[in-house]
C-alpha cells in the first residue's frame, strides 16, 4: 500500500533578517487514492442506539432502525457486530457476533420500540464493552452511538463520560457520535468523539440518519490510520504561536488529528513566531513529526518534514506576497473559531455578543477573493443568521458547532 505525503507550505517563502517574523505555514497530509485492489480493513462495529421515548417523535426510531439495518447490509461474513439499546435500562440486543445470518440481524432490530429515559454513558458503556470483546489488531473496532437527547440517567457528566471513552480508546475502541434533532448535548457528543478518535456528525432530520452511517462506513472502509499525532518541534529562537485548527493535544503534548481516510487529505495551519537573525544564510525553522497506527502494520507509522527558508532583509520581506492558499485556510479557520464563539454566545441567551461574532466573521470574508471555499461560508453564515432571527437557537448553535468541528478536522461542510 503506498504511503501518504506530507507538505509543508509557508505563507511566505523567507524571512526577515532584521524584524520578527510572523509565518503561517500550512501543513497538508495527502494520503494516496483508495487502491480498487486493496481489501478492506476487517470491521469490529458496535451500533447503540437511544430508545427513549423521545425517539418516537417525528418518526426518529424507524429512521434509526433503517441506519443499523444499512450497517448489517454492509458488512461482510467476516466482520464482527453488535447492537446495544438503551433507555433507563440498557439491553445487548444483539451480543457481538459475526454476520452470518443477515436476515435474523435485521429482524432483531426491527424489534426495537422507544421508552423510557436516556442512560447514555451506561449504554455506550455496554456497546463498547462488546466491541472490546472481539478486539482485533488489524481491524478497525468503533463503536457508533446514536442519541436525540441529554444524558439523564446514571453518570451524565461531560468529562467524566469522556473520560471513560478515552480509557477504552487507550485500549483500542474509537467511538463515532450522532446527534439527532435539536435536542441533544451537542458538547458531550462532540467530547465523546475527540475522545474517542471517532467523528461527530449533527443530523437535523431523521431522514438524513441513513445517509450518515452510510458516510462513517465508507470512511471506515477506507481508513488508513488511526491514533494519527501530530509533534511539532521549533527551532532556537523560533516559537509555535497559535495551531488555527484548535486540536485537542495528548500527554505528550502531540496534537490529535483526525483519522486518515484513503483520498481525503487532512490541513493543520501552524503560526509560528521567529525572531530576527543576522545572518543572510538559510534557517531551519521547524521540525514536524506524523505519526498513526495502521492496520496493515505492527508499529506506529512515521511521516518527517523540516521547514527551512531564506533570510532576506527587510526590505526584500516586506514586497512579498502571501501565499493565497495558506491565507484562504488561516482565515476560514478564524471564522470557524468565530462560529464556535457565536455558538456559545446563542447558548448563554447573548445575542448582542452572537451578532457581533457573525459580524466579525463577515469581515474576514470581505478580506478574500470570492473563492468557492469562501462563498461556501458566506452561505453557511447566512443560513446561521436565518435560523438565529427565527428563533431556531438550538439548531442555529448546532450548525455552527458542526461547521467548526468540521472546519478543524478538515472534512468536508455540509
Amino acid at each position: 500500500m503506498k504511503t501518504p505525503v506530507l507538505n509543508l507550505t509557508p505563507a511566505y517563502p523567507a524571512v526577515s533578517t532584521a524584524a520578527e517574523t510572523m509565518l503561517d505555514v500550512l501543513l497538508r497530509v495527502v494520503p494516496p487514492d483508495v487502491e480498487r485492489s486493496a481489501s478492506r480493513p476487517a470491521l469490529n462495529l458496535g451500533v447503540v442506539l437511544d430508545r427513549s421515548g423521545s425517539m418516537m417523535h417525528a418518526g426518529k426510531m424507524p429512521y434509526a432502525l433503517e441506519a443499523a439495518i444499512l450497517v448489517v447490509q454492509e458488512l461482510s461474513a467476516t466482520d464482527w457486530f453488535s447492537v446495544t439499546i438503551f433507555d433507563n435500562e440498557v439491553e445487548a440486543l444483539i451480543p457481538s457476533t459475526q454476520v452470518h445470518n443477515k436476515a435474523a440481524l435485521i429482524a432483531a432490530i426491527r424489534q426495537v420500540h422507544p421508552r423510557g429515559s436516556t442512560a447514555l454513558h451506561a449504554g455506550w458503556q455496554e456497546g463498547a464493552r462488546q466491541v472490546e470483546q472481539r478486539y482485533h489488531r488489524g481491524a478497525l473496532n468503533r463503536v457508533l452511538l446514536l442519541s436525540d437527547g441529554l444524558a439523564n440517567v446514571g453518570e451524565i457528566s461531560p468529562d467524566a463520560i469522556a473520560s471513560d471513552v478515552a480509557k477504552f480508546r487507550a485500549r483500542g475502541v474509537t467511538t463515532t457520535t450522532i446527534g439527532l434533532g435539536d435536542d441533544y448535548n451537542e458538547d458531550l457528543l462532540t467530547a465523546m468523539a475527540a475522545a474517542g478518535d471517532g467523528n461527530y456528525y449533527y443530523v437535523k432530520s431523521p431522514a438524513q440518519l441513513v445517509s450518515n452511517f452510510a458516510v462513517e462506513l465508507e470512511g471506515l472502509s477506507a481508513t488508513m490510520g488511526e491514533n494519527v499525532r501530530l509533534r511539532i518541534e521549533p527551532s532556537p529562537g523560533v516559537e509555535v504561536v497559535d495551531v488555527l485548527n484548535d486540536f485537542e493535544r495528548d500527554e505528550a503534548g502531540q496534537y490529535k488529528l483526525a483519522n486518515l481516510v484513503a483520498g481525503m487529505p487532512l490541513e493543520a495551519l501552524v503560526r509560528l513566531r521567529v525572531a530576527p537573525t543576522r545572518t543572510l544564510e538559510s534557517r531551519e525553522l521547524c521540525d514536524f513529526a506524523l505519526t498513526w497506527n495502521s492496520p496493515n502494520h505492527v508499529q506506529p507509522q512515521l511521516l518527517h518534514a523540516r521547514l527551512a527558508l531564506p533570510v532576506v532583509s527587510v526590505d526584500s520581506w516586506s514586497r512579498l506576497t502571501p501565499d493565497p492558499q495558506v491565507e484562504e485556510c488561516a482565515l476560514l479557520l478564524s471564522v470557524a473559531r468565530l462560529k464556535l464563539q457565536y455558538a456559545r454566545s446563542l447558548d448563554a441567551m447573548n445575542i448582542e455578543a452572537s451578532e457581533e461574532a457573525l459580524k466579525a466573521a463577515h469581515q474576514l470574508l470581505d478580506q478574500m477573493p470570492n473563492t468557492p471555499g469562501v462563498v461556501q461560508e458566506r452561505n453557511m453564515l447566512a443560513q446561521l443568521q436565518r435560523a438565529m432571527e427565527e428563533g431556531h437557537f438550538n439548531a442555529s448553535s448546532k450548525m455552527a458547532k458542526l461547521a467548526h468541528y468540521r472546519r478543524r478536522h478538515s472534512k468536508p461542510i455540509e
